[in-house]
């Protein structure tokens, strides 16, 4: 009987799977430095623990292993961020973060929202005061054209450059 089940909850992750057409990345526990790092392929994760390989399905965006905020060997299905903060009410600098506000968003990371308020802290508070801006950074999945430099969206390009360019390792 338990391999009856095992077999049903087998078919039914395969087929999940395959329903929606996508595949995870083909890698082993070696190929992942035994959890040092992950890799990600069609919205899906893969992670070591255990001398097992896991899979992780992002079920909102199968384009998210290409998100400009992906770190190479650190993805997530999530931004680093929690929510922008609708901008800032205009009071004389930034007075350190409170609480794991930093710069106009909340980040998951201390690390991060370090990094963001010491190298990208205009950047970051520009794109929060963006409503477009806004949704490509906190809303993995959303229909904002989410492309650098363009004008529907003129502070994303400056922010996700930042990012890449001074808190990779961070955020």
């Amino acid at each position: 009987m338990k391999i009856k089940t095992l077999a049903a909850g087998f078919l039914v992750v395969v087929a999940a799977c395959s329903l929606q057409n996508r595949e995870g990345p083909d890698v082993t526990c070696a190929d992942l430095n035994d959890g040092a790092f992950n890799a990600c392929e069609q919205g899906i994760i893969a992670t070591c623990s255990g001398g097992a390989v896991m899979w992780r399905v992002c079920e909102d965006d199968p384009d998210v292993c290409d998100a400009p905020w992906q770190v190479t060997g650190d993805y997530s299905c999530e931004p680093p961020f929690v929510e922008g903060s609708g901008g800032s009410g205009g009071s004389g600098g930034n007075g350190g973060s409170q609480g794991a506000e930093t710069c106009g968003f909340k980040y998951k990371e201390a690390t991060c929202s370090s990094c963001v308020q010491t190298n990208c802290c205009a950047e970051s508070q520009n794109c929060a005061n963006n409503e477009h801006c806004t949704d490509c950074v906190t809303r993995p999945g959303n229909t904002t054209p989410c492309v650098p430099d363009d004008n529907l969206n003129p502070y994303y390009g400056t922010f996700v450059d930042c990012l890449s360019m001074s808190c990779s390792g961070s955020c």
